[in-house]
């Protein structure tokens, strides 16, 4: 029995050693040596190499298996590093999210961070934090890329800081892409435009502060791109910190027609800072961002960057880099789908240049080490969970359905004479109905006309006709007359049957009157039903106006006697079908002249009431001024939206829907209509010149949102 515990209690103990090593396991500490990173410990050279794993930045709930918004972004980091070879992550993030604002859960947020770290750490890789959006002075303003970050960032970086201090896994990057500002602002903080900067030096100052001596990166000026003010601007750091590095972006819009010409620039932009002594990390690379390269082949752009990033450059440097992007949809594109299948071009240069990176060559455990934070703490993350919803960014478009209605009449009168007038209009008229709604519409129309019609042997018939629709139909008349008219219509439209009957009986000289009354009743839930019935002249109610006048001219010489019979069926979901009849009785043996001149007026009265229960749709936006000027005016953005919007949403991307800028209207409610949002010069004042796409979000009080198509402006200062 004794021996029998005591076995148990060796066991346990055992186990205790082995799962306490497990929660204090850790990559080897970095440092910055010169151009190098190296180990702590004995100096052995280091590479960083791997992917950015992206999402936070826009996404709250973070990007990820299985479905985009809300995924497991460990998942992903797991994948990335045990099969894609990668041994560092770079994980954007946003500093309103950090904190809870705009709608983010901050416990959430910073368990989904905590999470990353730790499946990192456990793996022997590391991960870059990098402040990728950050606001413009004001909570809740970090909607996309600022120029630089705000003064809200140092309670971001005190707060992050000191969360993962002198955890070896964990590198701070200040701030993605700083540009449009002085290198003196860049270091010291400044006017960064509508607002202040705290400047570089400022946040290394605050995160030494916490006592984190955790590896600092500082990206370049020009999107990341210009790296030539570091020597003269390079940050100071503290003894005890393990240094700063430098980051670079390069993609294939940084200029240069030839190939040489770019790995010309590359030499002048970003190695000219390796030259000069400091050490450089490509954070992020990639072919074209608007995803040209993952939907066409490959050019030999991308091999030579990597051949470049490998060595062959005038220093034979050889720079750790993180190519862009773990997603499906944010380009360049590393994976097609959330399996983590590779993209035909960028995504499998990627993969196969990571696997044929060679490990550090340091001896020891591959790196793993035991280590010791200056604070104690125990993270418990709760952050797991599963759930199904649709990935973002995300692109919708309300569908418009086009008709064409053809309506023919066919007249057989006993009578020999001939009509030959002529009309020429063209109709459309468009209607969008969203699905699942429900509209009821019910209208009423009512009319009295009253036609006398006096005629001897020379005999006149006056008849009015009117309707309101915007166009001009054609049609051409003889003995069996044919009628065509074209409207392009968008739901489903109604149904609606007329009855019409007219009688004339006439003598040499006689007087006739003729009297009709027309009610029209239309219900629509989208698809419509109308009813007409009429006694001698027809009425229908139409949702569009359109106004039609024909005066045709009828000259017979001889005694008409007979009946006509008309028949008009338009092919679209309406049913309009009329039936005229016409009995004429003239006793002369000469050839008449019958003249007729019809003006039909139709004048309809609708009640309409409406139910629905649809997402608000966007339609007709114009943006304007376009090519658009920041300096000199501010820029209008006009929509028509079908249902009122308490919350309303003006993204701006690349070329490549990459979103760099967020705008938030949400202080009324915009009800239904024509809307014309203006947008402050100072919102935009921090965009390069180039070519942008803009997206309208819109949110009803039951939070669905609904989003308007792509719409194209150039910015030009």
């Amino acid at each position: 029995m004794l021996k029998s515990l005591i076995k148990k209690s060796i066991f346990i103990i055992i186990l205790i050693l082995i799962f306490s090593n497990l929660l204090i396991s850790a990559p080897a500490q970095l440092r910055v040596s010169g151009t190098n990173i190296v180990r702590a410990s004995d100096n052995c050279q280091w590479r960083l190499v791997g992917v950015n794993i992206c999402g936070l930045e826009w996404d709250s709930t973070g990007m990820g298996p299985p479905n985009g918004s809300g995924g497991n972004m460990s998942q992903s980091v797991s994948y990335a590093i045990s099969n894609w070879k990668s041994n560092c992550v770079r994980i954007p993030l946003n500093q309103d999210f950090w904190f809870g604002y705009r709608g983010a859960n901050q416990t959430t947020y910073r368990s989904i961070v905590d999470n990353i770290v730790s499946t990192a750490s456990n793996l022997n890789a590391y991960v870059e934090l990098d402040l990728h959006w950050s606001g413009t002075g004001s909570w809740g303003t970090a909607t996309g890329q600022q120029n630089m970050f705000d003064n809200n960032a140092t309670q971001f970086w005190q707060d992050v800081a000191t969360r993962y201090a002198n955890n070896p896994a964990v590198i701070y990057n200040i701030y993605n892409e700083p540009h449009d500002v002085s290198w003196s602002v860049w270091r010291n903080g400044g006017s960064a435009g509508s607002f202040q900067t705290p400047g570089h030096q400022s946040i290394v100052n605050t995160i030494r502060g916490t006592g984190a001596n955790n590896i600092i990166v500082a990206g370049g000026l020009g999107w990341a791109w210009d790296m030539t003010g570091i020597a003269s601007n390079a940050l100071t750091d503290t003894g005890s910190g393990y240094g700063i590095a430098y980051e670079a972006h390069i993609y294939d819009n940084k200029g240069g027609s030839t190939m040489q010409d770019k790995i010309n620039l590359w030499n002048s932009n970003v190695t000219v800072a390796v030259t000069a002594g400091y050490c450089v990390i490509i954070g992020e690379f990639g072919p074209t961002t608007d995803g040209g390269q993952d939907n066409s082949g490959c050019t030999p752009f991308e091999s030579e960057l990597i051949n470049w990033i490998n060595g062959n450059n005038p220093r034979s440097y050889r720079y750790s880099a993180m190519g862009w992007c773990w997603h499906t949809q944010a380009t360049p594109r590393l994976i097609s789908d959330w399996n983590f299948n590779p993209t035909s071009c960028h995504g499998t240069q990627v993969r196969n240049w990571l696997a044929a990176v060679p490990t550090p060559n340091c001896g020891g455990q591959s790196g793993t080490a035991t280590f010791t934070p200056s604070r104690t703490r125990t993270r418990t993350p709760t952050a797991s969970r599963t759930s199904t919803i649709t990935p973002t960014p995300t692109r919708t478009s309300t569908p418009t359905v086009s008709r064409t209605v053809t309506v023919t009449n066919t007249r057989t009168p006993t009578p020999t004479y001939t009509r030959t007038p002529s009309s020429t209009y063209s109709s459309t008229a468009t209607r969008t109905n969203t699905p699942a709604a429900t509209n009821t519409w019910t209208g009423t129309a009512t009319r009295t006309v009253t036609a006398t019609l006096t005629r001897t042997n020379t005999q006149v018939i006056t008849s009015t006709f009117t309707m309101t629709r915007t166009g001009t139909p054609t049609y051409s008349r003889t003995n069996t007359p044919y009628y065509s008219a074209t409207q392009t219509p968008t739901g489903t439209q109604p149904t609606a049957t007329i009855t019409f009957t007219s009688t004339q009986v006439e003598s040499a000289t006689r007087t006739a009157t003729q009297t009709s009354t027309l009610t029209n009743t239309l219900t629509e839930t989208p698809s419509f039903t109308q009813t007409a019935t009429t006694s001698a002249t027809s009425t229908s109610v139409w949702t569009g106006t359109w106004t039609r006048t024909n005066t045709p001219t009828i000259t017979s010489t001889r005694t008409v006697t007979g009946t006509s019979t008309a028949t008009r069926t338009a092919t679209t979901s309406y049913i309009w079908t009329s039936t005229p009849t016409l009995t004429q009785t003239a006793s002369s043996s000469q050839q008449p002249t019958l003249a007729l001149t019809p003006t039909y007026t139709e004048t309809p009265v609708m009640t309409s009431t409406q139910t629905t229960n649809q997402k608000p749709a966007i339609s007709d936006v114009v943006i304007y001024p376009n090519p658009y000027n920041s300096k000199t005016e501010n820029l209008k953005i006009k929509f028509y939206i079908t249902q009122a919007s308490n919350n309303i949403k003006i993204r701006i991307f690349t070329t490549g829907y990459r979103l760099i800028k967020q705008i938030i209207f949400a202080d009324k409610i915009y009800n239904p209509g024509t809307i014309i949002l203006n947008i402050e010069s100072k919102n935009l004042n921090n965009l390069a010149n180039g070519i942008y796409h803009i997206i309208i979000y819109a949110i009803n009080s039951d939070g669905e949102e609904s989003r308007s198509k792509p719409e194209e402006f150039i910015l030009l200062k």
